[in-house]
């Protein structure tokens, strides 16, 4: 008995050979549907940085916040499970960085970062303002201004420090994290700016245990989208079967559901990347 299978482009002689067994042969050449790409799920993994309310370790450890909340409904629409890990911020963006199939989030978008990784959003915004102590005599009128400051603190490998190292700053003075950053500039005079994101402060003050008049806002630097930032070796199919997912969501009102939960009052962002507000 001589069959000819023809499949993927391949003639296949079958000798000796009954249905059954053609039949089987057959259907491990038959290709996978182009709308299921493969996932790696041993592979895929996500991290994030303490930055509440965005993201933080709960007391049981795990990572929880919006953008916590976010990934874990996007996977689960999906059937799939991955790891949400909370590390530093600068651990975080280089293991994204320099590993496949790890998400970060959540990123800020911005010129530096633009070829470093794949984006997913957007998923929120973020404004970054220049603070100093309450008895501080600083007045900015432009973020330039701060360049003759005996410092200026910013979070390592933050977007913020990125901009200022760019912009030619040489007074920086870097942070591992929010709560490190406030206490340098409660700590470090009367001629030295924090360029951090206005989200975080309440918290952070708190967690510290200093009042709200412990810093003062005296320049809005920056607005800019936040997003899901994937590594450049995580499979361009994975990219868009999540940022499917965050659209669909963003139709059905899941997306807002989750946003509004954490930032009341607040509108969610669309399905367009907005303009930034930048010094530059």
């Amino acid at each position: 008995m001589r069959i000819l299978i023809r499949s993927l482009g391949i003639t296949l002689l079958a000798c000796g050979l009954n249905a059954l067994q053609v039949s089987a042969l057959a259907a491990t050449t038959t290709p996978t549907p182009a709308s299921a790409p493969s996932v790696n799920i041993a592979d895929l993994e996500f991290v994030t940085e303490e930055f509440p309310p965005l993201n933080f370790k709960n007391k049981n450890g795990l990572a929880d916040g919006f953008g916590s909340e976010l990934v874990r409904e996007i996977l689960r629409r999906n059937d799939l499970n991955a790891p949400l890990t909370v590390l530093p911020w600068a651990r975080a963006y280089k293991l994204t960085q320099s590993k496949a199939n790890v998400g970060l989030y959540c990123a800020v978008r911005s010129d530096e970062r633009e070829k470093l990784f794949q984006w997913i959003g957007p998923i929120g915004s973020i404004t970054s303002m220049l603070y100093a102590t309450p008895e501080s005599d600083l007045r900015p009128a432009s973020l330039a201004d701060a360049k003759t400051a005996r410092g200026v603190i910013a979070l390592r490998e933050g977007y913020s420090a990125q901009m200022l190292r760019r912009l030619g700053f040489n007074n920086l003075v870097l942070a591992n994290n929010n709560t490190e950053a406030v206490r340098l500039l409660t700590t470090g005079g009367d001629n030295t700016y924090l360029l951090i994101s206005s989200l975080t402060i309440p918290e952070t003050l708190a967690k510290l245990g200093l009042p709200e008049l412990a810093i003062k806002p005296v320049l809005v630097v920056t607005k800019k989208q936040l997003y899901i930032a994937f590594s450049l070796d995580t499979s361009p199919a994975v990219i868009k079967r999540f940022q499917d997912t965050l659209d669909e969501m963003k139709r059905d009102g899941g997306f807002a559901a989750i946003y509004r939960k954490w930032f009341p009052g607040e509108k969610p962002p669309g399905f367009e990347r907005e303009a930034d507000v930048s010094p530059e």
